[in-house]
């Protein structure tokens, strides 16, 4: 499930189900799994973890940026460096929990992730501001 925004979402809700979404697609089970097998081949079949990387992880940061390219068209953000924005917001949301999923550690209690995830939306927002909009405003 890729990111594909509702445009009558406010700003803010969208980074929030952005940031849940991506959390699912690199701290999962499933992921991890993938993510194990791909460091441990990487060196015999590098081409595997460079096409997980484009289809999945390219590909939700580019539509993450393409969608922060149009909210700056439309007035709702000001994001000078698109590209670069949605890496650091995406690196962000994944610190903490994509480190304990690596290790193999128990996951963020559920209540504590979310507010990690809103208060990144928050930050996210008041970074890129559109000045004398309010933040409550997107």
């Amino acid at each position: 499930d890729s990111f594909s925004p509702d445009p009558s979402q406010s700003v803010r809700d969208t980074l929030i189900v952005l940031a849940t979404r991506f959390l699912d697609l690199v701290t999962g089970e499933k992921a991890m799994q993938m993510n194990r097998v791909l460091v441990a081949e990487t060196a015999r079949a590098p081409r595997m973890a460079e096409l997980f990387y484009e289809t999945a992880v390219l590909t939700l940061k580019n539509r993450f940026a393409d969608w922060l390219r149009a909210e700056t068209a439309r007035g709702r953000l000001n994001v000078r460096d698109p590209d670069g924005a949605a890496w650091r917001y995406l690196g962000g949301v994944k610190g903490e929990a994509h480190l304990r999923a690596s290790f193999g550690l128990p996951p963020i209690e559920p209540h504590r992730l979310r507010v990690h995830i809103e208060a990144a939306a928050d930050e996210f927002i008041r970074a890129h501001a559109i000045e004398g909009l309010s933040p409550g405003a997107v």
